[in-house]
């Protein structure tokens, strides 16, 4: 019995779902935060006529590794290559009573999908038509608003230094600078944080402690092209409003390798207009490095790697006001009468006695510079000391990638990065304090598996590892230990600490960040199951990540400010010099310090899944058809101490982990 072919259309239409649905079901619900970057080459096999040609033989060879896959046209003469690596391809149709068709460099970009259809000429075997690929005006294959930024815009465009290729984000539609600069831009008109993520080679490359992107990536000339896909893109590119897929270079059969150096020196730059009496500033900065790829075994084995460093040592010139070394001492002479607040009685010689001088401000007074400039105010205050101070910056990248053609239908690749900052100390306000030392590392490694189960039927399974450590501690951290001095304030973890926030109105003061640091992992497991059947391009996926967050550090190391109201006899718009005889004497206006440190771990899982069908409908109509589910699990917290507001209860409740009654009486445990 003939059938109709409107009801054999429908028939298939409803398998492919249902079996599509069947594997989301039998995989189980996981997240997925995005994909390899892998791109796609299908089209369909027609003759002059535009009747498709079935069983069609389809060559699809790598240009740069000369790695072949081969399928088959089905019945409607349509043909797909799923999860191939961005390069430039060869594609060879072949049928019996029809001319070889040959299309030579089809240009395939980071997780495209280019259509590149197939019109046969009758003919012999022997003769072949050959055709150039073409980029086509218009890409009727998805439906997503994408930028790609590729190996020629990286290595061409201007760049404020190559510490980071996120700069170049900016020339992909609808991405505005965001908060903290192209660090953390804005896509779409979405907030900053927990709007895209971020993917190098198939593994997730976002800092998911704020959701945003990372500083950490490989060398600019280690990679081949990135691409932002906005909220309209696939189901399968993950969480967010948009995502960035990067995918890094590969070896081909061809050696090649760069190198480069770009310096500046102190000798060619001119000193600070504000520090001529101070030595000329050290002004250094050297980026240096190069890649080398290669054939490891012709058609089978390759290789990649980059190397990129950067050595710097900037200038910081730092005018402030410093105490002078009388009034160190307590001399105030010729400066307006102090007030002795036991007496209400100027100081006699206005001299505050040296056993009236507070211990704690006798420890904390050679943190104070002595004064190098000449100064016309009064008991020689106002701005009477200049520093140059150096800024040091050590940032060292590393990038390796390996790809290998195990047979005709397993594919293997690798990839390992390491960006380190060590170290980053920036300037402070004096020689004495203020820099902040800020090291860092970020890491990943990515390995990708595909297999060609069926001609129409791939798989690619990834496994991904991340890590982000960082740590930013004051110039006297391991020095200054508040806890030693006042014992109610809290003891600082190992490596943090340091001065606390000394507030003198008219002087410098002093002050330093406590400190702190994080150290974030994330692991991951992705699998993507591709099925072409007949107009349908279908996948389904699954994903599982588990996340690991350590916190640590402290909110500050106290602060304490003086103004001056004990020694003007109780004036609250007291002159500066009173506020430093405050200051002397440990008579204080307000202070305030942290309860305890801050020792945080944050773990959790994130399940999700994803199917999505992309269907040809007609010649000129194909729908992008999707669904999506992810489930972040709730964050367990060994440590006990980290507590949200649950308007539920309308009180703050401590997740879970084991409570401190001692600190908080009465907050609830919740699960």
């Amino acid at each position: 019995m003939r059938r109709n072919p409107s009801f054999r259309f429908r028939r298939d239409l409803i398998s492919v779902w249902l079996g599509a649905a069947l594997l989301v079901v039998v995989l189980a619900p996981v997240t997925l935060r995005g994909q390899t970057g892998y791109g796609t080459i299908l089209g369909r096999v027609t003759d002059n006529s535009g009747a498709v040609v079935p069983a069609a033989t389809v060559t699809l060879r790598n240009e740069g590794t000369d790695v072949s896959n081969v399928t088959q046209a089905n019945g409607d003469g349509e043909y797909v290559f799923p999860n191939l690596i961005p390069g430039a391809y060869e594609l060879t149709v072949k049928q019996q009573g029809f001319s070889l068709f040959t299309v030579s460099y089809i240009a395939l970009s980071v997780s495209q999908t280019v259509r590149e259809d197939a019109e046969l000429t009758v003919g012999a075997a022997t003769t072949t038509v050959t055709v150039t690929a073409s980029m086509p005006l218009v890409q009727t294959d998805t439906s997503s608003v994408e930028g790609v930024i590729d190996s020629k815009q990286i290595e061409t465009m201007p760049l404020n230094g190559r510490q980071n290729v996120f700069g170049l984000l900016a020339l992909a539609p609808g991405v505005q600078g965001g908060a903290w600069g192209m660090y953390t831009p804005k896509f779409g008109g979405n907030t900053v944080e927990g709007s895209y993520n971020v993917r190098i080679d198939g593994v997730d490359s976002s800092e998911s402690e704020n959701e945003y992107i990372g500083i950490g990536d490989p060398s600019l000339d280690a990679i081949a092209e990135f691409k932002v896909i906005d909220s309209m893109g696939s189901a399968k590119y993950g969480t967010g409003a948009a995502s960035v897929i990067m995918v890094t270079k590969s070896g081909t059969n061809q050696f090649h390798g760069t190198a480069f150096e770009y310096n500046r020196i102190n000798n060619l730059a001119a000193q600070n207009f504000f520090a001529t009496s101070q030595p000329k500033s050290q002004y250094v900065r050297n980026e240096f490095g190069g890649t080398f790829g290669g054939p490891i075994k012709k058609d089978k084995l390759f290789f990649f790697g980059s190397y990129e460093g950067l050595t710097s040592r900037s200038p910081n010139v730092s005018e402030s006001s410093m105490p002078t070394a009388a009034l160190l001492q307590g001399d105030f002479s010729g400066l307006p009468a102090i007030t002795d607040p036991s007496t209400g009685l100027p100081f006699p010689g206005n001299q505050i006695p040296s056993d009236r001088i507070s211990s704690v401000s006798q420890y904390f007074n050679k943190f104070f510079d002595t004064p190098n400039l000449a100064s016309s105010a009064p008991g020689g205050l106002g701005t009477n000391f200049v520093a140059s101070l150096r800024t040091k910056q050590d940032e060292f990248r590393y990038e390796g990638r390996g790809d290998y053609n195990i047979n005709s239908k397993n594919q293997l690749s690798g990839m390992w990065f390491d960006a380190r900052y060590v170290p980053r100390d920036y300037a402070g306000y004096s020689p004495k304090f203020g820099a902040f030392i800020n090291p860092a590392t970020y890491q990943n490694v990515g390995v990708n598996l595909t297999s060609t189960l069926k001609p129409n039927l791939t798989n690619l399974a990834s496994f991904g590892f991340h890590r982000v450590w960082d740590q930013g501690v004051g110039q006297t951290a391991g020095q200054v230990n508040m806890h030693s001095i006042f014992s109610q304030m809290p003891q600082p973890l190992p490596g943090t600490g340091g001065l606390p926030a000394i507030t003198i109105p008219g002087f410098a003061g002093l002050y330093e960040s406590a400190g702190g640091g994080d150290n974030e992992q994330t692991y991951e497991f992705t699998d993507t199951l591709t099925w072409a059947k007949g107009k349908h391009l279908v996948e389904a996926g699954f994903s599982w990540m588990h996340w690991k967050f350590t916190n640590y550090g402290l909110d500050d190391n106290g602060a304490f400010t003086f103004d001056g109201y004990y020694t003007s006899g109780g004036n609250s718009n007291a002159p500066n010099y009173n506020a430093f005889a405050d200051y002397l004497l440990g008579d204080l206006s307000a202070s305030n310090y942290a309860v305890l440190p801050v020792s945080a771990t944050p773990v959790n899982n994130r399940f999700g899944f994803f199917i999505t069908d992309d269907w040809k409908a007609t010649s000129k109509l194909t729908l992008n058809l999707g669904l999506r589910y992810d489930l972040p699990t709730l964050y367990q917290n060994s440590p006990g101490n980290m507590s949200n507001f649950y308007p539920n209860l309308d009180e703050l409740v401590v997740l879970k982990g084991t409570g401190r009654p001692d600190l908080f009486p009465g907050v609830p445990l919740v699960s």
